[in-house]
């Protein structure tokens, strides 16, 4: 409990030093590489890549940024974290490895209203195991066993990107 209350009042710092609510056009990807560097290479190589391509398509306008939070690097703090969760536009989380500190930063994003997708990767010819406390919200599974399923994916997130840029951000007054 203690904890939560901690980084409550922690977010609560940081909106009244002025942080904004919401950075337009931007993702914030958790991904947790304990054990398993290639794989979460792999994985942020083609949320990269397909936000990209997202990029040129509208050239015109402002270009969506990919913030990765890694539990690798020694240089982000739990702030920096919270921070960038809570001015996302939206949250990725590969959810694979069930890590404790990626749920807890997908709980975060969910408690503050940000639209999350939570990836699992298959194993070869198994369902992905999903939680049941995480199933009925957006969730996708993928496989970066061959090209074609890595593609798959890539155009998923593509489609997600795009659906909520079309909902959210050209609908918006003043944008």
């Amino acid at each position: 409990m203690y904890v939560m209350q901690r980084n409550y009042t922690d977010m609560g710092r940081l909106k009244a030093a002025g942080a904004p609510a919401e950075e337009k056009r931007t993702i914030a990807v958790i991904v947790s590489r304990s054990g398993a560097e290639r794989k979460a290479e792999k994985f942020k190589s083609i949320i990269e890549k397909n936000v990209a391509l997202v990029n040129a398509k509208a050239p015109e306008e402002t270009p969506w940024e990919v913030r990765f939070l890694d539990n690798m690097d020694a240089q982000r703090t739990p702030a920096d974290n919270y921070m960038a969760i809570y001015t996302a536009s939206l949250v990725i989380a590969e959810c694979t490895e069930k890590k404790k500190n990626v749920f807890y930063m997908l709980g975060l994003a969910h408690a503050i209203g940000r639209p999350v997708c939570a990836c699992y990767e298959k194993r070869s010819g198994e369902k992905a195991d999903i939680p049941f406390n995480v199933h009925g919200r957006q969730s996708m599974s993928y496989s970066t066993a061959t090209t074609e399923y890595q593609e798959d994916f890539g155009q998923r997130i593509k489609e997600w990107v795009i659906k909520y840029e079309r909902n959210h951000l050209h609908h918006a007054p003043g944008v």
